[in-house]
């Protein structure tokens, strides 16, 4: 039996050592290509993949940095003005019963006021409600201003809004109010940007009585301009009238003509009063036509921007 046993031990490691001994399957030559050039390919691939990743990123990063940096600048500038802006109008807007308030306002501009040939005059008390920014845009701020004003101690309050208008400047990363403020409707948000003529006196020599023609057209031109009547639309193009306020005075005028002496520019100082009577002086630029003795407004923008040429001819 140990014999039988022998044998068939022999028998079963002859069958084990057979089948260990038996050689791995072979894979056949296209198919082993295909497994090496597509791991080839893959790698290919990916490389390729992540190249274009890197270039496409560095691209869009400047763009993008380019574009927080000037919108950062954009919004620091106007923000600081509107600080500027926003101090001023709150002085200008709160006034003591008869009591000037023009020291207060004297620093912001630039501690010389702009030239005025009448005096304002202030009766009654007002009191800032609120102002609401419209724009910040040329040099210019455009606020919607709530205020209350009473001609007395015992008077009662009104309620009036207004546009108010403040053109300013920049010095020295300061501000300073470059021109007398002005009133416009609150609707009238679509004026057009104050643009003036460069003066050239060479060609300013006017008689007085062609001087006077052109005060007594201005005269009439700003009544028109603050009553509405019907008499603006055909003395003027495209300009709106002013309500809530009266002409009063004529301050200043300065006039240019061309060599044909049938285009002129004008560059005026008008003083207005509202229903309570309190006064305020407004600068003005007008482009108008002259034909014979009559005239025709083309274009009114608000503000003169040489300054330093009227205050001479007014010094004189």
């Amino acid at each position: 039996m140990s014999e039988q046993e022998t044998k068939q031990e022999k028998k079963k490691r002859i069958r084990l050592e057979k089948k260990v001994m038996q050689p791995p399957k072979r894979h056949s030559q296209r198919k082993i290509n295909f497994i090496v050039y597509g791991g080839v390919f893959f790698l290919v691939a990916l490389s390729a993949l992540s190249i274009f990743s890197n270039v496409a990123r560095n691209l869009r990063q400047p763009i993008k940095e380019n574009a927080v940096v000037k919108v950062e600048e954009k919004t620091g500038l106007d923000n600081q003005a509107t600080v500027f802006l926003n101090a001023f109008i709150k002085i200008y807007f709160n006034q003591d019963l008869d009591k000037s308030n023009q020291d207060k306002l004297l620093p912001f501009f630039g501690g010389t006021l702009p030239d005025m040939k009448q005096s304002t005059n202030f009766k009654g008390q007002t009191e800032l409600k609120q102002s609401t920014l419209l724009i910040v845009s040329d040099n210019l701020g455009r606020f919607q201003v709530d205020y209350k004003i009473k001609g007395s101690k015992e008077d009662a309050w009104h309620d009036e809004t207004v546009q108010f208008n403040v053109p300013f400047e920049q010095k020295d990363g300061k501000y300073y109010v470059s021109d007398l403020p002005y009133m416009t409707n609150a609707q009238s948000l679509t004026a057009s940007k104050v643009k003036q003529a460069n003066l050239n006196k060479s060609t300013t020599i006017y008689d007085e009585a062609w001087r006077k023609k052109a005060d007594n057209f201005l005269q009439a031109f700003f009544k028109a301009y603050t009553t509405d009547d019907n008499s603006l639309s055909t003395i003027s193009r495209d300009v709106r009238a002013v309500k809530g306020y009266q002409f009063k005075t004529l301050d200043y005028s300065y006039y240019n003509q061309d060599k044909d002496k049938t285009q002129l520019n004008a560059q005026v100082q008008v003083t207005f009063q509202d229903k309570y009577g309190n006064s305020h002086s407004e600068n003005f630029t007008l482009d108008l036509t002259k034909k014979e003795d009559i005239f025709f407004v083309n274009h009114l923008s608000h503000g003169i921007k040489t300054m330093k040429e009227m205050k001479k001819e007014v010094s004189k």
